[in-house]
């Protein structure tokens, strides 16, 4: 059985570091001797950090808990419900098992739910200065903190008078 902690709690999302447990039960009737444990994965949004665990011998019948054996990093750029799956290689002296373990991570999704111009009318018209508001929405299954939002124009009548602005813990609908 497998148990992962990925940043303060069970959810696997971008920019953390995961890292599994592992308790593993011997059911044979042979002990297992030079217990190896490696973790893979094809997923190019995963950067496995500690990959092998040596755990030694674990008698017939007998159970072994290993706490945070194994850790990988979650990619800041993972999109919002990418499934991960991570093989893990359980071999012994005499045999080899591996055995899929698969996770859901989350990420925002960022998008402009509205734009309000703050004018008699609504609309931006010539020679007038006006404040934008933009309301940003996350879509996403994490919230994001510290969203740098940069407004520009590919009109050159148009002159943008403050071109960024911070958006601070934007939690998913």
């Amino acid at each position: 059985e497998a148990y992962i902690t990925s940043g303060d709690d069970e959810i696997v999302e971008y920019g953390e570091t995961a890292s599994l447990s592992f308790e593993i039960f011997n059911d044979g009737e042979v002990d297992l001797t030079n217990v190896l444990l490696t973790i893979s994965s094809g997923s190019e949004y995963i950067t496995i950090l500690d990959g092998n665990e040596t755990v030694g011998n674990i008698d017939a019948g007998e159970s072994v808990m290993i706490n945070d054996c194994v850790s990988f990093d979650v990619h800041n750029d993972i999109p919002n419900g990418r499934v991960i799956t991570i093989i893990v290689d359980v071999e012994d002296d005499h045999s080899s098992w591996d055995i899929p373990f698969s996770y859901v991570a989350f990420a925002p999704m960022i998008e402009i739910d509205e734009v309000f111009i703050d004018d008699d009318n609504g609309l931006l018209d010539q020679g007038e200065t006006t404040d934008i508001a933009i309301v940003f929405l996350n879509d996403g299954g994490a919230a994001i903190d510290e969203l740098l939002a940069t407004l520009s124009s590919q009109d050159p009548l148009v002159t943008i008078n403050t071109t960024s602005g911070e958006v601070y813990n934007l939690e998913p609908d």
